[in-house]
């Protein structure tokens, strides 16, 4: 019974100190830091909506196929090998682009979804010049790259395979990888 005096007490004691603040004209700051607390909420509660608007209209956007990895969406084409420019068109036509990544994390996720001793295209090629490395997707130069060895190059155009990127003639046919958006 001790207690629960205590705990009605302090309700007691905490309601008026909270009704004192959101009420008594001579401290207004505490309300107004509540009120800009509340707006500054609100905003972030916009961008979140809006953040999911845009992954719901992306995966929509995507045929069933693509699957969720690292925070984005991908496709692995398995068993129809392409040359490089028709696995850009493949890509295409699925609602998405040949594939570039934005770091090791990604990388590395995708890499254990391909299937081992298999080449696969990505989006990541030197055809304009060589050693500057671009995404066919988004044009920007690619920063990451994991290379096996670059002595073994023998195209412009990038495969990965177990775990590491290679360079290929263009015009070979292998399986090929497909992001849902076009940022890199």
């Amino acid at each position: 019974m001790f207690r629960i005096g205590i705990v009605l007490f302090y309700l007691v004691i905490v309601g008026n100190r909270f009704g004192s603040l959101t009420q008594a004209p001579e401290d207004n700051t505490l309300k107004i830091q509540l009120d800009s607390l509340r707006e500054a909420i609100s905003g972030v509660q916009e961008q979140l909506s809006s953040i999911h608007g845009n992954l719901k209209d992306i995966k929509t956007s995507l045929k069933p196929r693509f699957e969720r990895i690292a925070g984005r969406y991908f496709f692995f084409e398995h068993t129809q090998k392409k040359t490089w420019t028709d696995a850009i068109a493949a890509c295409r036509s699925e609602g998405g682009y040949l594939a570039s990544f934005k770091g090791d994390w990604e990388f590395s996720a995708v890499s254990w979804r391909l299937q081992k001793d298999t080449h696969y295209w990505t989006g990541i090629n030197q055809r304009a010049e060589k050693r500057h490395y671009v995404s066919v997707t988004s044009g920007n130069s690619v920063n990451y790259m994991r290379f096996k060895d670059l002595a073994w190059e023998k195209g412009d155009c990038f495969t990965m395979f177990n775990g590491f990127l290679y360079f290929e003639d263009c015009n070979e046919k292998h399986n090929y990888i497909c992001q849902g958006d076009n940022r890199t």
